[in-house]
């Protein structure tokens, strides 16, 4: 008797044609991405990457995405962010957003929420380089260039070719 897992899923038989196949996997919004490895054991290992739509920290730095708590320190797969990161209370350690970005994958994400939280110019690049933020609410937090300087305003807004609603709060230190 066979056992099948997602390290040795069945074999598949698609009605498509496997250039067709190939092109779904490689090209799949995060969305039908999320569809395919719901529906079939087949794709997951193919591409062990879990997209979370709505991921956000509680008070103790936990997270919880798409209903369900997210155990970020033993992660099965990386994950795909692609709508909401919510990092707003103000009892969080000023590296939750740094420490979670090593377990991500890719971003696309919409709303961008954060406070008191200190990152550096490739993490913030890292999680709005997509270009498809319309939210962005950035307070008390500090950005940086790994050199220590801060980042300029300018180069901020550069990522934001589709903002609708913009609030920034930099925290100086001197």
């Amino acid at each position: 008797m066979d056992i099948y897992t997602f390290k040795t899923p069945r074999p598949q038989h698609f009605s498509l044609p496997y250039p067709i196949m190939k092109y779904i996997l490689k090209n799949a919004t995060p969305k039908a991405w999320k569809k395919l490895i719901q529906t079939c054991k087949y794709f997951f290992p193919k591409n062990p990457v879990f997209p979370v739509y709505d991921l956000q920290a509680d008070d103790n730095g936990k997270w919880h995405g798409d209903d369900g708590r997210i155990n970020t320190n033993n992660p099965v797969a990386k994950l795909w962010l692609y709508n909401i990161l919510f990092a707003f209370h103000s009892g969080l350690s000023p590296t939750t957003i740094s420490s979670l970005i090593p377990k991500l994958s890719n971003c696309s994400l919409k709303a961008v929420l954060f406070t008191g939280q200190n990152l550096t110019w490739n993490e913030f690049q890292f999680l709005t380089s997509s270009g498809s933020i319309e939210w962005f609410d950035f307070c008390d937090c500090t950005l940086k260039y790994s050199d220590g300087k801060f980042v300029t305003f300018d180069k901020v807004l550069e990522n934001f070719k589709n903002v609708e609603s913009l609030y920034v709060f930099l925290k100086i230190c001197m």
